[in-house]
């Protein structure tokens, strides 16, 4: 087995590179066939994804993503685009080493946080494990993508921009500094319209505040994130702004993983949903930003293949 390492230097604020140079030494000792090229630039993974999956000529490749969240993502639609252009499933397969802050889908797949023990993972895998990751296509935009936690328009995407333009934390948002981080956001975030199509189901939400995609949970359960990740549904997360005692009860609930579950919020899960907003409204996906945008989106999932062991059993 070849694998090709595409490595995010500068993810969980820089501090990749150690985790890099750790796993490094155990590849050249081991003498595994290797090589790694490092990312320079946002969206530069998509691109060297798709020239390694381009040019590989066997069934003996991996591309194995170094970085956090947003540079699985990028990874993860590199091998999809070519897939998805040509109608099949991607013949690449993928394996990731986590060095991100929160690293939401290694701990929803169960890989290990330690850079060796992931790799391990791979090393021992003997064949390809079909998960599947939300597609969607933008139709004002005609944009079209893949993303392996979430789709946000609204205040996901506004606090990830906010959280952006400042000096990036030595650390992941905890719960206290996402509640005050949130707070500030909603206080300046307007309601907006957003337009749901469901099976053959529409249905208007006039003061949405949130409206999350999700391929998988992005709290709570591990074993029910893991889960969620062999499923051809997606999770839609709509909620709308009240009172402000319950919108403040809301953004405790999300805080804490529990706000699926609470009557305040609109929760559904299909294999494929489209919707629309009527104004400009922050989008994220898997914590990139995507704008400030109109929005008329179709969601559903597709099959990607993973080349590494789970810590789950399943």
């Amino acid at each position: 087995m070849h694998y090709s390492f595409i490595i995010n230097s500068t993810a969980g604020n820089n501090r990749s590179q150690k985790k890099w140079e750790e796993l490094k030494h155990y590849l050249d000792s081991h003498n595994i066939d290797y090589h790694d090229v490092f990312t320079r630039y946002p969206g530069h993974a998509t691109e060297l994804a798709r020239d390694i999956a381009n040019t590989s000529t066997d069934n003996e490749e991996v591309i194995v993503a170094i970085g956090g969240d947003g540079t699985i993502d990028e990874v993860v639609n590199g091998v999809m685009s070519i897939d998805h252009h040509n109608a099949k499933t991607n013949s690449t397969p993928i394996a990731v080493i986590p060095t991100g802050l929160t690293n939401s889908f290694a701990v929803a797949y169960g890989i290990r946080k330690n850079p060796i023990q992931a790799f391990q993972q791979i090393e021992s895998a003997n064949k390809t494990t079909m998960i599947s990751v939300g597609q969607y296509h933008e139709s004002i935009k005609d944009e079209s993508g893949f993303f392996v936690n979430s789709l946000g328009i609204g205040f996901d995407a506004a606090l990830i921009s906010k959280r952006n333009s400042k000096k990036r934390s030595s650390s992941k948002m905890g719960l206290l500094t996402f509640l005050i981080s949130a707070g500030g956001v909603l206080y300046n975030q307007q309601p907006f319209s957003l337009m749901l199509q469901e099976k053959h189901h529409h249905q208007l939400f006039p003061n949405t505040y949130i409206a999350t995609c999700l391929n998988h949970h992005v709290r709570g359960n591990k074993q029910a994130m893991h889960d969620n990740l062999f499923s051809s549904n997606i999770q839609l997360l709509v909620v709308e702004h009240h009172n402000w005692l319950i919108t403040l009860w809301t953004l405790w609930l999300l805080a804490t993983g529990r706000i699926a579950k609470s009557r305040w919020a609109n929760y559904y899960e299909e294999d494929k949903f489209q919707y629309t907003t009527t104004s400009l409204e922050f989008v994220q996906k898997d914590g990139i930003e995507l704008g400030n945008r109109f929005v008329d989106v179709s969601i559903s999932s597709a099959q990607c293949q993973i080349w590494q062991n789970s810590s789950f059993n399943h």
